[in-house]
């Protein structure tokens, strides 16, 4: 018996018939070849509709990387791997806003309680956090993921403590307090400040809250993956600081879209290393990004984040003390209108499609609901593009 997969060739074919079987069989081939091909870029297609790559991009402080904190929540393996880790980071934040606080103190010449000025002369003559834990001035952030803080950090905190306790009660750091956007206090510190007296004890480990209201600074550009309903997602985060930006160019090619976030909290406040308002930097980050050319048909999701910052804003803070064109109440409903058409009349290009989303990053409730939205319209990106819809 032959062999059933090759070709049967007749033994007494004639030259004619020869040319006629080998041309029958090599249309056959093409044909087999086309239809490899065919199955072959359908195969890649669907592969590519299940995976997506975004940009996480805005400025410093806009809340990214409580963004990433909250997919691992949501659609990772969680914060467990984090809590040791993030203690120390928890510890930094706390030390850094009573600093910020004690420096505002001595510039403003608020009177102190007499018995807190010793703590107040402790917390003032604490060298910089950096110089402090690192004797060859790293970042902080490099010192945390090479695990070159030990437990420096911890015996720091504790170590000043009691002080931090002391000036946070008297009355002269809480006015101090109410001018956080002028002294460059970050988002977070009444949260860390009022929770000192936990963070203290010997078996502290950070709560996921903890985690999510943590700061520290995005150095470079991180890859993270996700599979959020059978899609794999690739999300580049990378540093909003100015300093950091040139960083972004290389990452622009072949990307679904971008997730663009600013702080729509930051009307009031200025870059730490200039006097440009936060509010217009993002502004004007968002309109080079938005109308980048390598960038011009990819849709950008805009998140305005820390809108409950804001709401707590606005009840002290005149938004027409900063953007004099802005005509309406000081309620939450007319500013946001007003800082979203700010954003959208930056874009220069009318097919490209932004979808806004008012954001609190630190809340996981309401960013489960806002990723399963972003996804949603990932996914209607990817059939659009491949002509499915």
């Amino acid at each position: 018996m032959g062999d059933p997969l090759r070709p049967y060739v007749p033994t007494n074919e004639t030259p004619d018939e020869k040319r006629k079987r080998v041309n029958l069989e090599k249309q056959a081939k093409k044909r087999s070849e086309a239809i490899d091909k065919q199955l072959k870029a359908e195969r890649e297609e669907r592969e590519k509709q299940k995976m997506a790559k975004l940009l996480l991009l805005g400025s410093s402080e806009s809340g990214k990387t409580t963004v990433l904190k909250q997919l691992k929540i949501i659609h990772g393996r969680g914060l467990s791997d984090e809590r040791q880790r993030y203690r120390r980071i928890v510890h930094l934040n706390v030390l850094t806003a009573i600093k910020a606080l004690a420096h505002a103190l001595v510039t403003f010449g608020y009177p102190l309680k007499p018995e807190n000025q010793q703590h107040l002369d402790r917390i003032v003559n604490l060298a910089t956090i950096k110089n402090t834990l690192n004797r060859n001035s790293i970042t902080v952030q490099a010192a945390i993921r090479n695990q070159q803080l030990d437990d420096n950090s911890i015996d720091l905190f504790v170590e000043n403590m009691n002080s931090v306790v002391a000036l946070w009660s008297d009355p002269a750091i809480k006015k101090c307090y109410n001018s956080a956007s002028e002294i460059g206090l970050q988002d977070s510190a009444k949260y860390f400040l009022d929770n000192v007296g936990r963070f203290g004890k010997d078996d502290y480990l950070p709560t996921d809250e903890d985690i999510l209201q943590a700061r520290i600074r995005t150095v470079g550009v991180a890859e993270h993956k996700f599979e959020i309903a059978d899609v794999i997602y690739k999300i580049y985060d990378v540093g909003g600081h100015r300093s950091q930006r040139h960083f972004w160019a290389p990452y622009f090619d072949d990307v679904n879209a971008i997730i663009f976030m600013a702080a729509i909290s930051a009307f009031d406040q200025t870059l730490e290393d200039s006097d440009i308002n936060r509010m217009d930097d993002s502004i004007q980050l968002f309109e080079e990004i938005c109308n980048n050319p390598l960038m011009i048909n990819t849709h950008i999701i805009l998140f305005l984040n820390k809108i409950d910052i804001l709401k707590q804003k606005l009840e002290y803070v005149s938004v027409k003390d900063y953007f004099s064109e802005y005509q309406g109440d000081n309620k939450f409903q007319s500013v946001t209108k007003f800082f979203q058409r700010k954003f959208l009349a930056r874009n220069h290009n009318e097919e490209k499609h932004i979808y806004v989303h008012f954001t609190h990053a630190t809340d996981t409730k309401q960013m489960r609901v806002i990723v399963a939205s972003v996804n949603d319209i990932v996914q209607r990106m990817n059939l659009k593009a491949s002509g499915l819809i």
